[in-house]
């Protein structure tokens, strides 16, 4: 989920979770937080004003570590953005020049400065500061076929798209729904990993040969998120202060299927998946359908960042200060309000601590053509 957001650094919140997706439910589009549609939000056609006309405008030189980002880094990332945005009128001359990459770092800035100025978010009482989660593109030992060990499948979605919740789809007596039969795309080894690759939105399996495939978002039944491991916790299975994925995988042993699908049920929210052909190279592809890049892609809520937009992020990450140009280009079920934001912290083992860790108050800058 999903987090793959912007806000301030003052006040730090230690993440309680193993992924701080799992603990309050985010999920964007391959955040894997998994986009709420398919459909692709758009910036509306404004030439001189953000989303919401109180934001104040300022400009770029004040932003935090203005001086000292390397915005070069986030280039690939605005041209997968201006894909979208130079099909919009406000955005056209900044995409142009946006469209030759800087020789430099001061050259990068230099084309930021020429056609953007910033607004901060503000929510509707004035406050600036948001929380800033995380999320990640997992690897998980699978097989394309039912076999030993290999019990636990995630699906392509029906057609039509289903509205049931997962105790519907997935029961405790381990027969699916008759809708997901023959929908198994691939099959693992414990019943946690592909709850959690629903929970990201995206994955890669590692196959018995060594070799990797890509799955990614393909739809959802469209039910809220809630965490299992706040069902843990309530259960009595460890404190919240416990809480991580290894205890949750290790609450797992020894439990029968059934008793581990009762508490997956607790989540009616279900994600469907897709094969997807991408350079091993490239992140998973996010609501604004193009690939992610790491740290510099973030999950937003559209109702105030537009899909696509440059925004400037402040906010801590367990490796220190994180203040930075980055890209709008995922969404999220529990990426909500203004300053909101997951970030996309890349694909593996230590992308996942990384975005274990990540629960941090943040602030959030609009880049917005001038």
């Amino acid at each position: 989920m999903h987090t793959l957001g912007p806000y301030y650094k003052s006040l730090m919140y230690v993440a309680l979770m193993f992924s701080a997706s799992i603990l309050i439910g985010c999920s964007s589009a391959p955040k894997l937080a998994p986009p709420t549609s398919t459909s692709i939000p758009t910036a509306p056609a404004s030439t001189s004003m953000p989303p919401y006309p109180n934001w104040k405008a300022q400009p770029l030189t004040e932003l935090p570590n203005w001086q000292h980002d390397k915005p070069l880094a986030a280039w690939p990332a605005m041209q997968r953005s201006c894909t979208r945005l130079a099909k919009q009128g406000p955005w056209q001359a900044f995409c142009t020049a946006a469209a030759i990459t800087p020789a430099n770092d001061e050259q990068a800035r230099n084309v930021l400065l020429r056609h953007l100025i910033a607004y901060q978010q503000t929510d509707a009482q004035g406050q600036t500061a948001g929380i800033a989660t995380a999320y990640f593109e997992p690897i998980y030992s699978g097989q394309l076929q039912r076999g030993g060990a290999y019990q636990w499948p995630l699906f392509a979605a029906p057609e039509p798209l289903t509205g049931l919740a997962r105790e519907q789809l997935t029961p405790e007596n381990g027969e699916v729904h008759p809708i997901l039969k023959g929908k198994e795309l691939a099959w693992f080894d414990n019943p946690i990993d592909p709850f959690l690759a629903q929970v990201q939105g995206s994955l890669r399996v590692r196959l018995t040969d060594g070799s990797l495939k890509r799955l990614g978002f393909a739809a959802k039944n469209g039910l809220p998120y809630s965490s299992i491991a706040n069902t843990l916790v309530r259960q009595g299975a460890f404190t919240l202060n416990q809480a991580s994925m290894e205890r949750i995988k290790a609450w797992t042993i020894g439990k029968d299927a059934a008793t581990v699908q009762a508490v997956l049920n607790t989540n009616a929210s279900f994600v469907f998946f897709k094969w997807l052909d991408l350079p091993s190279e490239l992140g998973p592809v996010g609501a604004l359908n193009v690939p992610l890049t790491e740290m510099r892609s973030v999950a937003v809520d559209p109702a105030f960042t537009p899909l696509g937009a440059p925004v400037w992020l402040d906010t801590l990450t367990a490796n220190g200060a994180l203040q930075q140009l980055m890209l709008a280009q995922d969404v999220g079920s529990a990426i909500k309000g203004a300053a909101r934001v997951d970030i996309y912290m890349g694909t593996g083992e230590a992308a996942g601590k990384l975005a274990s860790a990540q629960k941090y108050a943040s602030k959030v800058w609009l880049l917005w053509p001038k």
